[in-house]
């Protein structure tokens, strides 16, 4: 499915990216400042050049814990971001199975109903707690669903929009709203990417460690971006993190595949 494919890569360029950052300011420890000698002594007559080592060194006492945690907020959001465009792209599979809007099923008509009233209780205010939407295109998307037209469109912003944080339980949710049954299932836990992560074979206690781990992993972003500068974050801890959401969106992918496969 080239949507689900397509969610799955964005978000895996964007963690690899943040592996990038890391090796960057590994390279810059690495060679310009352990190294800051020996290129002072090969760029004797090179004045400019020694003039841009010299700036390029002022930065070699930076707090890397302050990059460190950016990096971790970073990881999160990609993880948040590639969760709207999965459930855009199983919604999109679920449309092409049907002809018409009455032919979804019934839970999940169900539930795109009631969110996007939820949604549209936020008409009057103009916004949906500070963030824009398109009432318009929800109500003329909503006309085609109920006309039963043949061009019917499901939207994936309102079962997101009003997620806020994915915990695990919010998940829980949504994945039940999508019929995609349990996100912690044993399904789940049999990934090899989460079990090489949680250093554990029994899927079981792969599935449990990997909810526990996301909550986890959003306590300590909630931590940083609410001002609380205290925690320690280490190169293992960004590592791990990227790891820990490549690994979840792994799983993901692979469970929804199995689960909107064109009958």
């Amino acid at each position: 499915m080239a949507s689900l494919n397509s969610a799955k890569t964005t978000a895996e360029n964007y963690l690899d990216e943040i592996i990038s950052t890391v090796r960057i300011r590994q390279s810059y420890s690495d060679i310009i400042v352990s190294q800051s000698g020996a290129l002072f002594s090969a760029l004797a007559h090179d004045s400019v050049a020694k003039g841009k080592l010299q700036e390029a060194l002022k930065h070699k006492d930076t707090d890397t814990n302050s990059l460190y945690m950016a990096l971790v907020v970073q990881a999160n959001g990609a993880f948040e971001q590639y969760i709207r465009t999965f459930t855009s792209a199983v919604l999109e599979a679920r449309r092409a199975d049907c002809e018409k809007y009455s032919e979804l099923e019934e839970d999940l008509r169900f539930e795109h109903i009631i969110c996007s009233a939820r949604v549209l209780s936020f008409l009057k205010k103009g916004d949906v707690n500070g963030q824009k939407f398109n009432f318009n295109r929800l109500m003329s998307q909503l006309g085609s669903c109920f006309s039963d037209s043949s061009d019917f469109y499901l939207s994936g912003d309102v079962f997101t929009i009003l997620l806020g944080n994915c915990t695990p339980a919010r998940l829980e949710g949504l994945f039940k709203a999508l019929g995609l049954g349990e996100p912690f299932s044993d399904v789940v836990g049999e990934n090899s990417k989460l079990k090489k992560r949680m250093k554990e074979t029994k899927r079981a206690k792969v599935a449990k460690m990997t909810r526990d781990e996301l909550d986890r992993q959003i306590d300590l972003r909630n931590t940083i971006v609410h001002g609380d500068l205290r925690p320690t974050v280490t190169l293992t801890d960004v590592n791990e993190s990227v790891e820990f959401f490549s690994a979840l969106i792994d799983a993901f992918d692979n469970l929804a595949q199995m689960n909107t496969v064109q009958q």
